[in-house]
């Protein structure tokens, strides 16, 4: 009997199916300062305890994307571990903020199933819902994952597919108990704009830019505790930017040669968006075969017969 887990294949779930996720975190004050050193966040509400409790809040919450981040990272091995891509999110909301000292846990409800037509995978649709250490929902939204088959030739689950909403209302929304910006202080918080300023169609351009190293990118992985291998893992998946080279691509593959991607196993490169080229020991796959066959070289010879089956958890 082996004692690793594989995790979930798309004939593994059902509709109505949940899932709690392993394992409760409490989060600190150290996961806020973490969260800032690793990403460029500036917003005085979750920066500064006294700016915090100035709009009526007990101290400052923790970033809200880091909170997302959390409650993520236990659903990968359950529900993406097996994952061929991530398709999308929906109906995302906060619902509650968490502050340090909070304990969050995680689980999924499966709400929508469809067996694609190659038979070799399928999509899997989740309600994931983040909670506190007292029930209370703090964040909810809805994920769908194109997920392996075990087995090919195993029976699909009869086709579900959920209705989602196109947008939430502000009455979907929650506003944290206690808020106000009655004594909100524009020069602390380094913004002097307000909703007044902004308009519809307006393009801003920022002009701060941050890279983010392999050891930030592995750091946050550890933290979030997201076990995708190919997120920390160098025998598994690694994507590379390689730039644009659409003019090197024929009539036929200009629309799907915009952007060019080098995608790694190991050191063995796999896949790629763009014509089959060579450029030296890096080889180019087929875009439609890696966009519509969970990867794979299609027509290109240069790939080694190796197939691209890795993506993002």
């Amino acid at each position: 009997m082996t004692k690793t887990n594989a995790g979930r294949f798309f004939e593994d779930y059902r509709i109505g199916q949940v899932i709690d996720h392993a394992v409760p975190r409490t989060v600190g004050a150290g996961e806020r300062a973490l969260y800032h050193a690793l990403y460029p966040a500036r917003h005085a509400l979750h920066s500064s305890d006294e700016f915090a409790r100035a709009c009526g809040l007990p101290q400052a919450p923790l970033d809200d994307l880091a909170a997302f981040h959390v409650i993520f990272g236990k659903t990968v091995p359950d529900v993406s571990l097996n994952a061929v891509a991530n398709l999308g999110y929906a109906q995302g909301r906060w619902r509650a903020q968490v502050y340090a000292g909070d304990t969050l846990r995680s689980s999924s409800e499966v709400i929508g199933l469809k067996e694609n037509s190659s038979r070799t995978s399928g999509v899997v649709y989740v309600r994931t819902r983040g909670t506190n250490q007292r029930g209370e929902i703090v964040m909810d939204y809805v994920r769908w994952v194109m997920v392996r088959k075990r087995d090919a030739e195993a029976a699909a689950p009869e086709t579900v597919v959920p209705e989602l909403k196109r947008a939430l209302t502000v009455a979907d929304l929650a506003i944290p108990a206690g808020l106000t910006f009655a004594k909100y202080d524009f020069a602390q918080a380094g913004e002097p704009h307000r909703l007044g300023d902004y308009a519809v169609g307006e393009v801003i351009d920022h002009v701060d830019g941050v890279t983010i190293e392999e050891a930030e990118h592995m750091m946050a992985t550890r933290l979030w505790q997201n076990t995708a291998k190919v997120h920390f893992d160098a025998t598994g998946l690694i994507v590379q930017w390689a730039g644009k080279r659409s003019d090197d691509c024929g009539p036929e593959w200009r629309g799907a040669c915009q952007s060019v991607f080098l995608w790694r196993y190991g050191s063995s490169v796999v896949g790629g968006v763009g014509h089959s080229r060579d450029f030296g020991s890096e080889r180019w796959g087929d875009p439609v075969a890696a966009g519509r066959d969970q990867g794979g070289c299609g027509r290109s010879e240069k790939c080694r017969g190796q197939v691209f089956a890795g993506s993002f958890a």
